[in-house]
């Protein structure tokens, strides 16, 4: 990277990663937003709202609705409770501008919690940030 101000230059190498999520909230299958009053069930599909899922294909258009269905191109995993969900689908959210879904199913062997069972989705080999927590009856 190059950066010119007033004639002065200066450059530095920067590493580039394929993403890095940043996960912001959960819904339920039912649309309905996961917590303690309305935790999700094991074996249903979850939809976790993030940011940071990379390019997609098609490419997406900075600050335009997404319309139709864009796939994250760099692979995409999801833990809870420190056990692998199959990821369903991960790409950018339909109707929204700069938001990223990932549809997962609760595995069947998540301790039921009314709050506190960590999530945590991996883009490219990187995890997202720890302390994330769902609701799981």
């Amino acid at each position: 990277m190059r950066v010119t101000n007033q004639g002065n230059s200066t450059s530095t190498q920067v590493n580039v990663i394929d993403g890095r999520a940043g996960i912001f909230a959960a819904a339920n299958a039912d649309g309905t937003m996961n917590s303690a009053a309305n935790p999700a069930a094991r074996g249903e599909v979850i939809a976790l709202y993030a940011t940071g899922l990379g390019q997609t294909n098609p490419p997406g258009v900075d600050g335009k609705i997404v319309k139709g269905v864009a796939t994250a191109i760099a692979t995409v995993t999801a833990t809870i409770d420190g056990q692998s969900a199959k990821a369903v689908f991960a790409g950018d959210a339909p109707g929204f501008v700069g938001l990223s879904q990932v549809n997962v199913i609760v595995p069947q062997g998540v301790r039921p919690d009314p709050s506190s069972v960590p999530v945590s989705l991996t883009v490219g080999g990187n995890v997202s940030a720890q302390g994330v927590f769902i609701a799981v009856k």
